[in-house]
């Protein structure tokens, strides 16, 4: 199936097909569907495993520090968090 032809099975530009191929462009998910219905794919073929797109959970770390530091602090990245911990534990 060329580009075109996928274009005009759901309705859009050939640009933008060319544009999603290229990583330009993230389809939204209603779009997404069409397009693995017209390429005969199921949705789940396309999509990455969660644990690469799921952004780093952050950890709220002000009880931790307010006492050290005075507060301040909101959230920080895991990491962070931990590594703020074995600091004040020294």
């Amino acid at each position: 199936m060329t580009q075109s032809e996928l274009a005009a099975e759901v309705k859009m530009l050939r640009t933008s097909i060319t544009n999603i191929e290229a990583g330009r462009q993230r389809p939204p998910l209603h779009l997404l569907y069409d397009l693995c219905a017209a390429l005969g794919l199921e949705a789940v073929d396309v999509l990455p495993p969660i644990n690469e797109v799921v952004r780093p959970r952050t950890v709220p770390v002000k009880e931790l520090v307010r006492s050290r530091v005075g507060g301040g602090v909101k959230d920080v990245p895991q990491k962070t968090a931990d590594m703020l911990q074995r600091l004040l534990n020294e």
